[in-house]
């Protein structure tokens, strides 16, 4: 079973039943990914704040600010969920780094996404700045592994 950035936009009181429904209906792998931390919602906030003053506020960064972004709780929950699964292991990573996607970000005011050579650009350096593990993530995503697999 795979979940990519949909907990940020439940409500708070639907994650962590959504991820035990998760458990429940994954058979051996779970992979779930969602933004994380108090980096990426003070992030959010300011590029929300940017958006609406240059008038193009996109849907999902209002949920992100609205609804709040995940952080160690949720962390916490899926820990406890995984120790409740006598054969499960969890292993989690940082996937982009807050300070990259900031600069990614600013891009979009820079060079207009008509232009041919905007997605090329952005790419190239989402590449160079996705090397290694960001010391601090704006995504975390958690693998969780059922039996023997």
């Amino acid at each position: 079973m795979v979940s990519t950035d949909v907990i940020e936009h439940l409500p708070e009181g639907d994650r962590v039943p959504a991820l035990v429904e998760m458990f429940r209906a994954a058979g051996q792998l779970i992979v779930v990914g969602f933004p994380y931390g108090s980096r990426t919602s003070l992030f959010d906030k300011a590029a929300l704040a940017e958006e609406r003053k240059r008038g193009s506020p996109p849907d999902w960064r209002e949920e992100h600010v609205s609804r709040g972004i995940p952080s160690e709780t949720i962390h916490q929950r899926i820990i406890e969920l995984v120790d409740r699964c006598k054969a499960a292991e969890v292993y989690w990573f940082p996937h982009e780094g807050v300070h990259g996607l900031s600069l990614r970000w600013k891009l979009q005011f820079l060079v207009p996404r008509s232009l041919r050579s905007y997605g090329l650009f952005n790419y190239s350096l989402f590449r160079i700045l996705g090397r290694g593990r960001p010391r601090f993530a704006w995504r975390r995503v958690y693998v969780i592994r059922f039996g023997d697999s």
